[in-house]
C-alpha cells in the first residue's frame, strides 16, 4: 500500500500544468502532499491566447485554436459532446519537444507528430488512457483530416502574424509515434 501512496504523490508531484491547456471547464487544480499546497491555474488572456500557472509562475502564452464541434461518431459508441479539434502553440520561445497528442489531457504514449504543436482530439483511447484505441481507425483518419484542415487555416496567419521563422513549431518530432501521427505530418 506504501508503494501506491508514494506512487500517486509522485504523479501529484510531476502534474504538468500543460494538462489543464484543453479543458473548458475545469480553471484550477489544488493539490496538497504532506502539509504543502501547491495550486494550477489557467488564465485566458483573450484573443485565443491561455496561460498557465504553477504556484504563481506563469508558463506562455499559448495561442489556442479550436475547431468543432464535428459530426462525427465513432462506431459502436456514442461521444456526447461531440468531436472536435484543437491546436495550442507558443511563439515567445524556442520550439518545444517531445509534446504527447491530447485528448483533453497528455496520451502518454501517443507523440505529437510536430515539435512545437500541442495537438488535442477527441481520440478513442485505450481503458488506461495511455495510448491510442485501435477500435476505429476510420475514426481516427476523420480526425485526423480535421486536424490538417484546422492546421491549413492557421498555418497562413501564424506566418503572416509571428513571421515564417514561427514555422519551426511545424518540424517533425523526434517520436512521430502512431499512423495517425505520421499522417498529420504528411
Amino acid at each position: 500500500l506504501k508503494d501506491r501512496v508514494q506512487a500517486v504523490q509522485h504523479e501529484l508531484e510531476s502534474f504538468d500544468p500543460i494538462s489543464l491547456l484543453f479543458l473548458r471547464n475545469l480553471k484550477s487544480v489544488s493539490v496538497q502532499i504532506n502539509g504543502r499546497y501547491t495550486c494550477y491555474k489557467r488564465k485566458p488572456l483573450g484573443d485565443g491566447q491561455v496561460s498557465l500557472l504553477k504556484e504563481g509562475k506563469e508558463f506562455g502564452p499559448y495561442i489556442l485554436h479550436r475547431s468543432g464541434p464535428i459530426d462525427l461518431q465513432p462506431k459502436n459508441q456514442k461521444l456526447g459532446g461531440g468531436c472536435e479539434v484543437a491546436i495550442a502553440y507558443r511563439t515567445d520561445k524556442a520550439v518545444e519537444e517531445n509534446h504527447s497528442l491530447f485528448n483533453f489531457f497528455p496520451i502518454r504514449k501517443a507523440p505529437s507528430p510536430f515539435a512545437g504543436l500541442l495537438i488535442h482530439a477527441t481520440f478513442l483511447l485505450e481503458a488506461n488512457r495511455e495510448d491510442l484505441s485501435n477500435a476505429d481507425e476510420h475514426y481516427h483518419d476523420c480526425l485526423t483530416d480535421e486536424i490538417v484542415k484546422l492546421l491549413q487555416s492557421v498555418v497562413p496567419v501564424l506566418a503572416k502574424t509571428h513571421g515564417t521563422a514561427s514555422l519551426g513549431i511545424l518540424r517533425k518530432s523526434k517520436d512521430s509515434g502512431s499512423s495517425q501521427s505520421l499522417a498529420m505530418h504528411e
